[in-house]
């Protein structure tokens, strides 16, 4: 019970959030096939696959590796390559179920992220969806956190489906770098 303060603490800090900064997604070019870009599933490959109702395509979901971030509780959403950490947020059945009230104006689909880095540099997040042509996801990653640890975001699907999501940190001359993929249902 007492590794939990920190991570209510956490959540107390995402919930009094309102007045974020809108970064936008960069359109920065990147190498094919980043480090931690998740492949087909494969016995050892740490993957579940799911249908979007939809498409009808698999979307090679990616199963968190429960690696826990330095100082954290551990947690089965945890998932992380120690440069960096999120936690995937998802249901029994490994979706990302979008409440109604997670819908914005312009229809896109927010939800909040926790990130942790491991070493002090700026957090930038982008991702695309896998299954049929969408924008780009956006994110909004506010300053106030310092330049090492806890990072709080939100993401904004423009759409339902299957989505390949990158964290990137970038910092005293070094690079991290954590891809996973979700599939994403709408209210």
């Amino acid at each position: 019970m007492r590794r939990l303060g920190p991570l209510l603490a956490a959540m107390t800090v995402m919930l009094a959030l309102q007045g974020c900064v809108r970064v936008p997604w960069s359109a920065e070019a990147r190498p094919p096939g980043p480090t931690g870009v998740v492949s087909p599933p494969t016995a050892a490959g740490g993957l579940d696959t799911a249908t979007p109702p939809a498409v009808g395509r698999p979307c090679p979901i990616t199963q968190p590796n429960r690696s826990t971030p330095p100082g954290e509780a551990p947690s089965p959403n945890h998932h992380g390559n120690g440069e960096l950490w999120t936690a995937i947020d998802r249901d029994d059945t490994g979706v990302l179920r979008i409440r109604p009230d997670e819908v914005e104006t312009d229809g896109s689909l927010g939800r909040k992220m926790f990130w942790w880095r491991g070493f002090p540099g700026s957090l930038t997040i982008e991702g695309r969806r896998l299954d049929a042509p969408a924008a780009p996801l956006r994110a909004r990653i506010p300053a106030g956190y310092g330049p090492r640890g806890f990072q709080s975001s939100a993401v904004y699907f423009p759409s339902d489906g299957c989505w390949e999501v990158t964290g990137r940190i970038v910092g005293e001359g070094r690079e991290g770098r954590l891809t996973f993929v979700m599939l994403v249902a709408r209210p």
